[in-house]
């Protein structure tokens, strides 16, 4: 799986729930200040899976101005052709 987009810095309360939210060895010595949450805005999610014949399956998700669009390549779109087609 692969996302792109952009990386934002999340408000400073969300932050405090997130780091409140891990355990204790993990805010082991932090202060909840110390602590920022990021967050990817995605503009493009692939899935790849492998198959023994390399016809991989590939679906690719773009973010448009109001909607995201599905492309879908090799063997998943193969299969998806072939059962449309009975």
């Amino acid at each position: 799986m692969r996302v792109r987009g952009h990386v934002v810095e999340a408000d400073p309360h969300e932050s405090a729930a997130d780091f409140a939210a891990r355990s204790s060895a993990a805010r082991d010595g932090l202060d909840p200040g110390d602590w920022t949450l990021w967050r990817i805005v995605p503009a493009r999610v692939e899935f790849w899976q492998g198959e023994t014949d390399r016809r991989h399956s590939r679906i690719v998700y773009d973010a448009a101005a109001d909607r995201w669009t599905r492309v879908i390549t090799g063997k998943a779109a193969d299969d998806a052709r072939e059962g449309a087609q009975e």
